[in-house]
C-alpha cells in the first residue's frame, strides 16, 4: 500500500472515493427506478388489456435500452463494450 505524503494526496484520494461511491449509488437508484417502472407498466397497463399495442412494445424496448445504458455505465472503466466483457 502506498503512503500518502501530503494532505493534497489524501484529499484527492478521499474525493476520488466519494465520486465513485456517488456514481455507483446513482446508477443503482436509476437502474432500480427503470426496473420498477417497467414492471409497473407491464402489470398495470399491458396485462390489463387483451392485447399489446405497438406503443406498449416500443415502450418496453425503451426500458430495455435504458437498462442496457445503465449496465454499460456501471461496467468497469476498461470494459465499455459487449465484446470487451466477453474476452478472457
Amino acid at each position: 500500500m502506498q503512503r500518502i505524503r501530503t494532505i493534497g494526496e489524501l484529499l484527492g484520494k478521499v474525493g476520488d472515493f466519494a465520486v465513485e461511491v456517488f456514481h455507483i449509488l446513482g446508477l443503482f437508484v436509476i437502474g432500480g427506478t427503470i426496473v420498477w417502472t417497467a414492471i409497473h407498466t407491464y402489470i398495470a397497463d399491458i396485462m390489463s388489456k387483451p392485447y399489446a399495442t405497438l406503443d406498449d412494445i416500443l415502450l418496453l424496448f425503451i426500458y430495455l435500452e435504458l437498462g442496457a445504458m445503465v449496465g454499460i455505465f456501471s461496467a468497469p472503466t476498461g470494459c465499455r463494450s459487449f465484446s470487451c466483457c466477453l474476452s478472457p
